[in-house]
């Protein structure tokens, strides 16, 4: 650990085994290094709690020990240490419980950022004897008075002491229950980060768990309410709130670190919008598991408020996972993100698919001028910001140090948006073949489960609902299908904003003996659908390549597909049929064509297949991707050029940015791209940001009243 400790774990103990070596293992995991750990001995009197303890204080120069003369009690032991404390901010921690390698550098963040708080905690995941999820905490307020919401470990401000302590009476229990309800008739209240990041052991033998324990409770229960109820139902549960962004405000970047140019080797920091099933998340979980293999250390940050379905598949590659909106809004990102890299010290950073991550690109290199930044975009989206992604990577060109695209077409287009050529890097997506192959038992069990026999040709659709996948040509080429009496069925795996209308078209075509909707499916069950398949159908209105279609080429499926972005250079005669966009009738008509020939053709259906799979295996395999991404970042330098001089200036243009969008968005429903197009074009010029901005506030005033 460091020097000039920030934080102080305190952990109360009183003849323990070495079960607390567990809990010694995750402090040292930690992404904070600032910190000291206080063990408080609460008056041992067995041999074996004073030689572990003093093997901890011998074999680490950050552990210290606090005796007592006596068992006084958890209360006491905790008050103790708070007062022999040196340190800004405490952790309480007790000695056979687990924090997650995030914890203390999450609770810090958040505490500094938002002084209005005096404690933070987190949701909790109960291990040993019980399992189970906890997601009380300090939202609860009310709740309080009929139930302990919180557990006993909590980061607080060492000054919260000063005011409060916990009961030294309360020997029995609930000494917490009692800290939070006094706490909060002074005023002093939390926040609980919607995260699992406290692990509490739960032992078999319980005092809560028997019939007098209960009782106790429950009496305890009674006592409090009659304690602190009436105070509470007068003063009301504190509500701090966190601090909003103030026009012309910058946010504070002072930091308890010190940033190095040298950055650690191989240490990659990536900057995601989610972790979301879909195709872009799906080539973010193989890119960093194959970079993993090659000897990287990777760091996760997302910008959006998100159910992040696909973080536990990430937390097998790294356990250093921060949700940034979990701890701030959008104008303290670059607050988190200053410390998180001062941390870290990264040799590179990564963007994929983050409007954050592009809006904070002036600052990140004014702040980091050393590090590489490189991104990667999947495909242009024609009604989005000119472009998406791709659009804004262009723009952004001269702070990128490399543009990796999906595609030759993309490439093409990013030049012709203005991006450096020598800077944009064709990577393909690619799929594992050594994994994803066809497997006939599979396919066997899962038809005899659909009630599918071989001679009925199964048609996949995997997607997520939305317009760019067109779900309605979907259902009106199956409907034309039906038509032609051919004998078919089409398995629907996705989830989306357009699923209502899906289902809704699906009965009002009476189609629902063809289609079987399975709804999102884990990636791992899509794969083994597709070895029930016969064909693979995706009518894109627009895409890169289409990560699907690496997978079902490599499970042996031939494609119908849209014949736009780069899909051309994966998808040959051999392997599928790709339709050019002309108007949605001739493309349901295309498309119709070519499934019904497919479904009339089994060996030229066979032999497509075959071939897919070749192609795939010798020019696609994912193998290749990831040799080639590992060399181009373990290579890449930040070369001289433009370097924005004025960290301040670019963190202003980059709130008033953000505050001009989301006035835009609630004027029109969406961006107007004149207006973002103006905001880009001077987004070195903080003076005509501000007059846009203002700009924007007066018309919204006129048309709305909302300033």
């Amino acid at each position: 650990m460091e020097t000039f400790p920030v934080i102080t774990i305190i952990t109360p103990v009183y003849n323990i085994n070495n079960v607390i070596a567990e809990t010694y293992a995750s402090i040292c995991k930690q992404t904070f290094k600032k910190i000291k750990w206080l063990i408080v001995d609460d008056g041992s009197v067995n041999k074996e709690t004073k030689t572990i303890l003093q093997n901890l204080k011998n074999d680490n120069s950050w552990v210290d020990i606090l005796t007592l003369d006596k068992n006084y009690g958890l209360s006491a032991a905790r008050n103790e240490g708070a007062k022999a404390v040196t340190t800004i901010y405490i952790l309480f921690l007790d000695s056979d419980d687990l924090i997650d390698p995030t914890f203390l550098e999450k609770a810090y963040l958040f505490l500094e950022l938002h002084p209005e708080f005096s404690f933070v905690n987190s949701y909790v995941k109960g291990f040993g004897a019980q399992n189970y999820f906890w997601q009380g905490g300090f939202h609860d307020n009310e709740q309080f008075l009929f139930e302990n919401r919180n557990t006993s470990c909590f980061m607080a401000r060492k000054e919260v002491f000063t005011k409060i302590n916990f009961d030294e009476s309360m020997l029995n229990g609930c000494e917490d229950w009692d800290f939070w309800l006094k706490a909060a008739t002074m005023g002093l209240w939390g926040y609980t980060i919607p995260e699992y990041l406290f692990f509490y052991r739960r032992s078999e033998t319980s005092k809560w768990s028997t019939l007098k324990g209960k009782q106790s409770l429950t009496s305890t229960g009674n006592e409090l309410r009659k304690k602190y109820g009436s105070i509470l139902k007068q003063k009301k549960f504190p509500t701090p709130q966190m601090h909003q962004y103030v026009f012309g405000n910058t946010i504070p970047t002072s930091s308890n670190s010190t940033y190095s140019n040298k950055g650690n080797d191989k240490t990659l920091l990536c900057i995601f919008p989610w972790l979301e099933r879909g195709g872009a998340d799906q080539f973010n979980l193989q890119l960093l598991k194959g970079l993993k293999e090659k000897g990287w250390n990777i760091t996760i940050v997302t910008t959006l408020k998100s159910k992040h379905t696909l973080f536990e598949s990430f937390q097998v590659i790294t356990d250093d996972i921060i949700h940034l909106s979990n701890l701030g809004d959008a104008h303290t990102y670059s607050f988190l993100l200053y410390n998180i890299i001062q941390q870290r010290n990264p040799s590179n950073i990564f963007i994929s698919n983050s409007m954050s991550g592009y809006y904070l690109l002036p600052w990140i290199k004014a702040q980091f001028p050393d590090i590489p930044i490189s991104d990667y975009v999947h495909c242009e989206d024609p009604g989005w910001y000119n472009g998406g992604y791709p659009f804004f990577s262009a723009k952004y060109t001269s702070l990128l140090d490399k543009t990796f695209v999906t595609s030759h077409q993309l490439r093409e287009w990013c030049i012709l948006k203005g991006a450096d050529a020598s800077k944009v890097e064709v990577c393909y997506i690619n799929a594992d073949t050594s994994v994803i192959k066809h497997q006939p038992e599979i396919r066997n069990r899962l038809r005899k489960r659909l009630d599918v026999n071989e001679n009925t040709v199964l048609l996949l659709y995997v997607a997520r609902l939305t317009m760019q996948k067109q779900p309605d040509v979907l259902v009106k080429v199956i409907s034309a299908l039906k038509c032609k009496n051919f004998s078919f069925k089409c398995i629907i795996i996705g989830d989306g904003p357009e699923k209502e209308d899906l289902l809704l078209n699906i009965k009002k075509a009476n189609l629902r003996k063809y289609v079987s909707y399975l709804g999102a499916l884990p990636n791992k069950e899509v794969l083994q659908y597709m070895d029930a398949a016969d064909i693979f159908f995706l009518p894109s209105l627009y895409e890169g390549i289409a990560l699907s279609i690496y997978e079902a080429m490599a499970k042996g499926l031939p494609i119908v597909g849209a014949n736009t972005g780069g899909q051309v250079e994966l998808v040959n005669k051999d392997s599928g049929f790709l339709v050019h966009e002309i108007n949605k009738e001739s493309e349901i008509i295309a498309y119709t064509e070519k499934l019904a020939w497919l479904i009339c053709n089994p060996i030229e259906r066979l032999r497509m297949g075959r071939e897919a799979r070749t192609r795939v295996e010798t020019y696609f395999d994912l193998e290749i991707m990831i040799d080639k991404m590992d060399k181009l970042l373990s290579e890449l330098k930040t070369e001289p050029g433009h370097q924005p001089q004025n960290s301040d200036y670019y963190l202003l243009v980059l709130n008033h940015m953000n505050h001009a969008q989301e006035q835009l968005q609630h004027l029109y429903g969406q961006i107007d791209n004149k207006a973002i197009n103006l905001i880009i074009k001077h987004q070195h010029s903080y003076q005509r940001i501000r007059r846009i901005y203002h700009r924007i506030r007066a018309i919204m005033n006129t048309k709305t009243g909302m300033f």
